[in-house]
């Protein structure tokens, strides 16, 4: 079978995406972190296992919260690299910051700077451990699952680690879409 070439296509560059499919993905995510509170409210305690409630916090949560950040990440780098249009022109005309969280580029020397969208989608696809934040601690069952993300990964030899607020990560892959 003939390969039907679409490099150089200037109606669909890159691999075929859909806003609408980015807009229920992003709606997925918060709605995650929006039920995370009644979810918690409505278990038994925090080993509740066999309620609905404790049983969708153990089997989904955190999972589909990587799930959908590392999907979303990489169809929104793909998509970036094929525009001619640069991520911060797009987001000046709509008013909008390109920060979604704090980058520390060597933990050794833990300065953090701006986390700009599209560094957090290479952190995001980068990272080796993705650590989630409770409402109360020690065990990462206890409380509500609170909206930030932390990212570590190694990069020239060095570990970094980077914070996603992901109520403003979502806004601003809206704004992009």
């Amino acid at each position: 079978m003939p390969e039907i070439d679409l490099r150089g296509n200037p109606w669909n560059p890159g691999i075929p995406t859909d806003p609408v499919v980015i807009a229920l993905d992003l709606y997925r995510l918060l709605a995650i972190f929006g039920a995370s509170r009644d979810l918690c409210a409505r278990r038994r305690d925090e080993d509740d296992e066999a309620t609905v409630y404790g049983y969708s916090i153990r089997a989904f949560e955190l999972q589909e919260v990587g799930r959908l950040l590392v999907s979303l990440a990489a169809i929104c780098r793909n998509d970036w690299d094929s525009r001619t249009e640069s991520i911060q022109d797009a987001l000046k005309d709509r008013g909008e910051s390109e920060v979604v969280g704090e980058w520390v580029k060597d933990l050794s020397n833990p300065n953090a700077t701006d986390l700009p969208v599209r560094e957090s989608w290479h952190k995001i696809l980068h990272c080796h451990t993705m650590n989630f934040e409770r409402s109360e601690g020690p065990s990462i069952l206890s409380g509500q699952l609170e909206p930030r993300v932390h990212l570590y990964g190694m990069h020239n030899k060095l570990n970094w680690k980077a914070s996603v607020d992901i109520y403003r990560w979502c806004e601003v892959l809206h704004a992009l879409t």
